[in-house]
């Protein structure tokens, strides 16, 4: 596989000579602690190629340190060319809007375990949503770290953030998803999401 990068502080969609195709650039941004690197790296794993007969698999880290600049994430899907997300740092907010031209998909991280966070997410998340390069652009916000007791549940956690008028007014199409990336719970959906569909059937004459 043929790659080529450009400096990915300013070039958005890097593209390769997989089969004639190219990669798609999706986003991963949230606030400070909300587990994004951890969800990444799951997601990763589940893309992996299986191992071969005879190699042995390393487990995955589920430690982490605090993302405070951009890491780039290529997911490898199973017949499909890559997947590539770039990690923005909570740290970076103010910058954020330097990476949206280009991209087709956020992936927006709530650590649902600490409350006190919910409201600057929210605030994060409107004006993610007001900005012009992501009109029309594909939302996920992902309420994280449910594998501890939840003060709130997640559908109270919706509430307060006025999830529903969110996605009214919204010009995205937004979506939610509960997972708990220490824990390996609820991963396949969000990855059922990023992957693109699958092509349609031939039509039988």
């Amino acid at each position: 596989m043929e790659t080529t990068r450009r400096n990915f502080g300013t070039l958005l969609v890097d593209r390769c000579s997989v089969d004639e195709g190219f990669t798609i650039m999706f986003l991963c941004v949230g606030p400070e602690d909300s587990g994004k690197t951890l969800l990444l790296r799951q997601l990763q794993n589940l893309t992996k190629p299986p191992i071969k007969a005879g190699q042995v698999q390393e487990p995955m880290s589920l430690t982490t340190a605090h993302t405070t600049g951009v890491d780039l994430i290529t997911l490898t899907p199973k017949d499909l060319y890559p997947l590539f997300i770039r990690e923005l740092g909570g740290c970076m907010f103010p910058i954020w809007k330097n990476y949206y031209r280009g991209v087709t998909k956020v992936i927006y991280v709530v650590n649902a375990n600490n409350l006190t966070q919910v409201g600057g997410a929210t605030l994060l998340l409107m004006d993610l949503l007001a900005h012009p390069h992501l009109r029309g652009v594909q939302v996920a916000v992902v309420f994280n770290k449910t594998e501890a007791p939840l003060l709130r549940n997640c559908n109270e956690i919706m509430n307060i953030m006025r999830f529903d008028d969110l996605k009214q007014f919204a010009s995205q199409t937004i979506v939610n998803f509960e997972v708990s990336a220490f824990a390996g719970k609820g991963i396949r959906p969000l990855l059922k999401w990023i992957l693109p569909p699958p092509p349609p059937e031939p039509e039988v004459h």
